[in-house]
């Protein structure tokens, strides 16, 4: 029997595959246009098998299926919003869960409601060249260099006029500036 899977590409008779009955003490052969479960024997897209007549499936066509080039990977069943879908004609990856929404095509898009963590090499952010600030790295010179050296600051007074150079003079925070991390 010649199958269609419009979830697949394969829409037309063109496109179609040839699937064998797989059915126990008994053939049922489906009219045109009606639903058939199919497998894949051991996962080849070329050895296809149908298995009876499913008239549920009117009903469980995917929500967000919208036509030949969106491959709908999973939908959360009962909560039709929580999907990972694929647009091979935009070529745009999809996955939006109940607080994470990832677009993945030339570039990737996060949206979180909570904090994530992101393992990458070079993180640049808005096509920006300038290096981030290191925040523990600023906050550590602060912390350490900067309050000791103006709790210790001090300048001679010279017997007339002002006061002069101070004793110790602050030195510059080294290493903090991240090489990874480019903003606008």
């Amino acid at each position: 029997m010649l199958v269609t899977i419009p979830m697949l590409g394969w829409d037309t008779q063109e496109k179609g595959q040839w699937a064998r009955p797989r059915q126990m003490h008994g053939l049922s052969v489906p009219k045109v246009g009606e639903w058939v479960e199919v497998y894949f024997i051991d996962g080849s897209v070329n050895t296809l098998a149908y298995m009876g007549i499913a008239i549920e499936m009117d009903q469980m066509k995917p929500k967000n299926y919208t036509g030949t080039s969106l491959h709908v990977l999973w939908e959360m069943p009962g909560d039709k919003e929580q999907v990972i879908k694929y647009d091979a004609d935009d070529k745009k990856a999809t996955l939006k869960f109940e607080k994470l929404d990832v677009t993945i095509a030339d570039t990737m898009a996060v949206a979180a409601d909570t904090k994530y963590t992101l393992d990458c090499d070079d993180i640049v952010y808005n096509g920006g060249s300038e290096k981030a600030v290191l925040g523990t790295a600023l906050d550590t010179w602060i912390n350490n260099t900067l309050k000791i050296w103006t709790d210790t600051h001090v300048h001679p007074v010279p017997a007339f006029g002002n006061s002069g150079v101070a004793v110790t003079p602050l030195t510059a925070p080294a290493n903090y500036l991240s090489n990874e991390i480019k903003l606008k």
